[in-house]
């Protein structure tokens, strides 16, 4: 058994993508709202990683998940605004991914997430066993369940059982033992959760999932192709195929912000990761701005710095 946590004051991408899920390339990015904090906590077992993270800022994180293993994700928080593929998921909702699966995930502040990385031939022995059926984890994909309030929690505790003795401060067999068999008991209480409902909903078969994922790709696909332009909303509403108000609507509801916002800060996010694998080369700070179409240097300076919390001239030096 092997434990370990990060504690963060700061945003730092490059950290954060090996400390989340282990085996996932996950790429994440800061909005505005909350503080700038992160705990990340990861506890290995034979043959499986479990992993949470405790986020006080707007997040954006997108990738794909660990080959080769299948992940279950749980929402613990209960932050406003925490969405899947475009689609709020509340509290104690139960992800499962196919290995290599594509995540997309935002939260507001406050958020946290729970991952367990597992073989899916285990999962699926114990549901056999209890149900005669198994679980509906896709080979491709993801599907949610939100399952009764009581199965949920029991599924909660057991993950903070086991990360409580990732914590113990005498670990020894007696302990490894313990959160062996704790593992166990989790796997029992996911195929409990997951059968509470009948219904599990497949996010590749929902047609307002299906919508989200390509607006979603379209504004990605602008960004990139527009690096350096102002930002136009008609423009914007043309390249993702939709008109000003959905548009509007959309992005509120999934990051929180405007589209006008949600550009510029994915802009700074790109600068700040530029900046932080720039150390030494002697690449000015200037312009890797006006690369990114900021022309005006203290206006960036200050946005740059009211989303980080830090200068350019800080993220460059470290």
């Amino acid at each position: 058994m092997e434990y370990q946590s990060l504690n963060l004051a700061h945003f730092d991408p490059d950290q954060l993508l090996g400390a989340t899920i282990e085996g996932a390339e996950i790429l994440q990015r800061v909005l505005p709202g909350g503080e700038l904090r992160v705990r990340l906590e990861k506890l290995r077992l034979p043959g499986v990683v479990l992993s949470r993270g405790f986020y006080g800022m707007r997040l954006v994180a997108d990738g794909t998940m660990p080959n080769g293993l299948i992940t279950v994700g749980v929402v613990t928080g209960r932050p406003a605004g925490t969405v899947l593929y475009g689609v709020e998921s509340p509290p104690l909702t139960i992800f499962l991914w196919g290995e290599g699966a594509e995540l997309n995930y935002h939260a507001g502040p406050g958020n946290s997430w729970t991952g367990y990385s597992v073989d899916r031939e285990r999962v699926q022995q114990t549901s056999y066993l209890l149900y005669g059926h198994p679980l509906p984890i896709p080979r491709q994909g993801v599907v949610n369940v939100r399952p009764d309030e009581t199965s949920g929690r029991r599924v909660v505790a057991t993950l903070d059982a086991l990360f409580a003795l990732g914590t113990y401060p005498q670990p020894g067999p007696p302990i490894e033992v313990l959160a062996m068999q704790l593992e166990q008991q989790l796997i029992y209480e996911l195929a409990c959760a997951v059968n509470s409902r009948q219904r599990a909903e497949g996010f590749p078969e929902t047609r307002r999932v299906v919508q989200s994922r390509r607006l979603m790709q379209r504004a990605e696909d602008y960004l990139r192709t527009n690096l350096s332009e102002p930002f136009s909303l008609t423009d914007f509403a043309a390249a993702t195929g939709t008109n000003h108000r959905t548009l509007q609507r959309y992005f509120r509801r999934v990051y929180g912000v405007t589209p006008q916002i949600w550009f510029r800060c994915m802009k700074l996010n790109a600068i700040h990761r530029e900046l932080q694998q720039a150390n030494g080369t002697g690449e000015r700070i200037s312009d890797v701005a006006m690369r990114w179409g900021f022309l005006h240097f203290g206006r960036f300076s200050e946005e740059y710095r009211q989303l980080f919390g830090e200068r350019p001239s800080d993220t460059l030096r470290c």
